[in-house]
């Protein structure tokens, strides 16, 4: 695989480059009558900047490392250390020169079930869920020569993801949330969020002003500036299924749903009766449930 430059009026290419873009081994197929199934986001998209082309090579289980590459010319200007052991980078963020990489945490894991009941019937679910993938850690590289920067020891033991935010990086390690300098990987601030009430935190969102904690009972939101509670609302345990505009759907593996409002973190919610099966539609604006051979739509707003 690699990255390859084209002509924009005529299309022909410019220059191309070699690397290996697929974790090996990222996550084990689901169990169950799974008919197929994939693993996402789990290698940053490369990152292009003014004239240079930052890309993950994850060549294969031993060996990873982060090049840069002159946009014009397909040139190689360096390659970092080796980055030992990642068997996921999902995030890299440029800022103020400092190349910042989340290695392993939160990968979205998406497959299609087939379930046959005692009449013949077969259901089909798609189902999306969040997979932790180890080792986990924060590095920061220099963009002028690729050189480490630094490594954080805070999040050795776990991660979920991270965010960049106003020239930091805020990151969850599951427990608490960190906003970390850039330049030196010095905390800024630790905010428990286990004091949430909404259980275990799978992941971390910006929104506006606020980072919203997607957890699996629940989801509160917190100031980017200090990492306060603003606000917070339980639900069952549930899974993220899907984000449009301002609205976060949580769906229960009864098929229940909860539409967040990212604003007031108040949701709407849907009770799925037994054996009924719900999918969200149009870009998650409708939910439709298929009951006993009825199908209802519902909207989400």
């Amino acid at each position: 695989m690699g990255i390859q430059a084209y002509d924009y009026k005529t299309g022909s290419q410019l220059w191309a480059a070699a690397f290996d873009f697929t974790p090996t081994k990222t996550i084990g197929k689901p169990g169950g009558n799974v008919k197929a199934w994939g693993v996402y986001g789990a290698v940053a998209e490369p990152l292009v900047v003014g004239r240079d082309v930052y890309v993950l090579d994850m060549g294969n289980r031993k060996n990873q490392y982060l090049k840069k590459y002159d946009i014009n010319s397909g040139r190689l200007l360096w390659t970092s250390p080796e980055i030992k052991g990642a068997k996921a980078i999902p995030n890299m963020y440029l800022i103020d020169d400092v190349v910042v990489l989340q290695i392993g945490g939160a990968v979205e894991l998406q497959y299609i079930t087939h379930t046959k009941d005692s009449d013949g019937n077969i259901t089909i679910r798609h189902i999306i869920s969040t997979k932790n993938v180890k080792p986990t850690g924060v590095q920061a590289f220099s963009a002028s020569d690729g050189k480490a920067m630094w490594d954080s020891e805070r999040f050795k033991k776990g991660i979920t993801n991270m965010m960049e935010s106003d020239g930091s990086v805020i990151v969850c390690s599951g427990k608490a949330l960190y906003k970390m300098d850039v330049k030196t990987g010095a905390e800024q601030y630790e905010v428990d969020v286990k004091a949430d009430g909404i259980g275990l935190t799978e992941m971390i969102l910006p929104w506006k002003d606020q980072i919203i904690i997607v957890s699996d009972k629940g989801v509160s939101s917190h100031n980017v500036s200090d990492g306060q509670l603003k606000a917070v609302n339980k639900y069952k345990k549930s899974g993220m299924e899907q984000i449009l505009d301002n609205k976060l759907i949580m769906k229960t593996s009864k098929d229940d749903i909860a539409c967040y409002d990212l604003d007031s973190i108040k949701y709407r919610e849907y009770n799925a009766r037994k054996g009924a099966v719900s999918h969200l539609m149009e870009q998650g604006k409708y939910v439709y449930v298929y009951e006993k051979k009825t199908l209802t739509k519902l909207s989400t707003d």
